[in-house]
């Protein structure tokens, strides 16, 4: 599509607007107009919050209000991202195969099927295993923000004899230089050690560490999983049916509904 600079090396879209822009010159479809190229595939499912919020960060470099507690959908930056949205998936750019099926960007980016996808960054990692790495690389969501990331948690029964043991495991084990570095290498998990991180083994790792340094967590509601179930619910409807405007009220009475 001629998105290279003068060395060859992909442009990465620093706006929402250039991204729609690429994702446009990345749709191939054949004579029948079908597509078989997608240009731009967003996670908008089971993992529909980690894309949001990830997106609001990146443009606002803060996802809450003024009560730093809720999230806060009602500005300029997010009403854009979702006015982008809207045209993505009006003109065919954007995929809604994610509506239905979670891992369809994810299958699709791997089979070579797919030219951008918004998912969680290691997906790159799955796509240079199946590709090949000269074929694939990662970079941040548009904005200088930062990005939201989560981590897993392990919990010990108090009851265990073995409590002692599962915590030198997890401290010398799944915390160690061997797991951390080949989980990142391997399966492209982002290791929770800043140090691991800088031993990876793909440069284009760096290209998503501004995100990471100015990134943000998922708030801790007790009503997350109303929280992620709604969200997803009213964004798919917005992206097809509704305004923006709508959209954006639905979202603000939702967060204000939650047992936060």
């Amino acid at each position: 599509a001629g998105l290279v600079d003068s060395n060859g090396n992909a442009l990465v879209p620093k706006t929402w607007e250039e991204f729609h822009d690429f994702a446009k010159k990345m749709t191939i479809k054949d004579a029948n107009g079908k597509v078989i190229q997608q240009g731009a595939v967003i996670q908008w499912n089971d993992d529909m919050h980690g894309t949001v919020l990830g997106a609001l960060q990146a443009a606002r470099g803060n996802i809450y209000g003024s009560d730093d507690i809720s999230i806060n959908f009602d500005n300029p930056e997010f009403r854009n991202i979702l006015k982008v949205w809207k045209e993505g998936v009006a003109d065919g750019s954007f995929s809604t195969e994610t509506f239905a099926d979670t891992d369809a960007g994810r299958n699709d980016y791997k089979a070579g099927k797919v030219a951008m996808l918004i998912e969680s960054s290691g997906r790159w990692v799955e796509g240079g295993n199946a590709l090949g790495f000269d074929k694939v690389s990662v970079c941040g969501i548009p904005g200088d923000g930062g990005s939201c990331g989560y981590v897993n948690g392990v919990f010990l029964p108090k009851a265990s004899k073995n409590t002692a043991i599962a915590l030198q495991f997890i401290k010398e084990g799944m915390l160690g230089e061997y797991s951390q570095v080949n989980t990142l290498n391997q399966y492209g998990k982002i290791p929770v050690i800043t140090a691991y991180f800088d031993k990876a083994d793909r440069p284009e790792w760096a290209n998503i560490k501004h995100a990471m340094d100015y990134a943000t967590t998922y708030p801790a509601y007790n009503d997350s999983g109303k929280f992620q179930d709604q969200l997803r619910i009213i964004i798919q409807e917005g992206l097809v049916n509704g305004t923006v405007a709508d959209t954006v009220a639905k979202l603000e009475a939702m967060i204000a509904s939650l047992n936060k």
